[in-house]
């Protein structure tokens, strides 16, 4: 009985509205002179490389055939492509950073257990740009979901505006904690940096902070040691991405 391609069809769909959904908050915050992260100012210059993606698996993948693809028929990947499986794989243990002698060597690998047919073989580039589309999509949501930042220096601005008495602070701080935004990890170290930056003794902003940190079970040390270090590896992952879409062309 034959499959639909629909699910791999959909999941690409998907990725693609997620990424220009991205792309428009990134490129708000940049015009409102919200400072970007490395990952972000890598999405950012490299906007064209990534479309260009998009555009060229819209053209070049052709979904009838993917029909004809031997299927994975168990695990998460049930049901998708068995090459595009191989492909995520890859991609996963390479942090996305594609060699013509390492993919050569895991297809070498993968066959040695599972012989590829002609066709799967063909599909391999077209499968890593897919790869490299979805990575990057995930990658760019997750940059765009860090506009909380914007929303940390707003409310740091606020405190220090307000800031001239406790009860000030206190009217401020239960406005934040009514807002309709969530409190996140990103928000507080972003406000936490911001208040660190001036003079202003806001004692009871910081011990909020604390509390703040206390419910996710963590210290403002500990969160700001890991959102740094987050940061940090998304700016690898997306460099990588990035420089993929850009080296696959010149692969034969």
């Amino acid at each position: 009985m034959g499959v639909t391609p629909g699910p791999l069809r959909g999941r690409f769909a998907a990725a693609r509205a997620r990424i220009r959904q991205a792309y428009q908050i990134l490129a708000r915050e940049f015009a409102q002179r919200v400072e970007p992260t490395l990952a972000e100012e890598w999405l950012l210059d490299n906007s064209h490389v990534v479309e260009d993606q998009i555009r060229e698996i819209q053209e070049d993948l052709p979904w009838g055939y993917l029909v004809q693809l031997p299927r994975l028929r168990e695990g998460s990947m049930r049901g998708y492509p068995r090459v595009y499986g191989l492909c995520l794989d890859y991609l996963r243990h390479t942090d996305a950073k594609i060699e013509l002698s390492s993919i050569s060597h895991y297809v070498l690998s993968y066959q040695s257990a599972h012989t590829l047919s002609i066709g799967e073989l063909w599909a391999i580039p077209i499968m890593l740009r897919l790869g490299l589309v979805l990575t990057v999509g995930a990658l760019a949501a997750s940059e765009a979901g860090a506009r909380d930042r914007a929303r940390g220096d707003a409310w740091a601005a606020r405190l220090v505006q307000e800031g001239q008495t406790p009860k000030a602070v206190e009217t401020t701080l239960r406005a934040l904690e009514k807002s309709d935004s969530l409190i996140t990890s990103a928000l507080l170290v972003q406000l936490l940096r911001r208040l660190r930056e001036h003079d202003i003794l806001l004692s009871a902003a910081m011990e909020w902070v604390a509390r703040q940190c206390a419910k996710m079970k963590t210290t403002p040390e500990e969160l700001t040691r890991k959102q740094h270090l987050r940061q940090a590896a998304d700016q690898v992952s997306v460099g990588n991405a990035i420089t993929s879409m850009r080296a696959i062309a010149a692969l034969d």
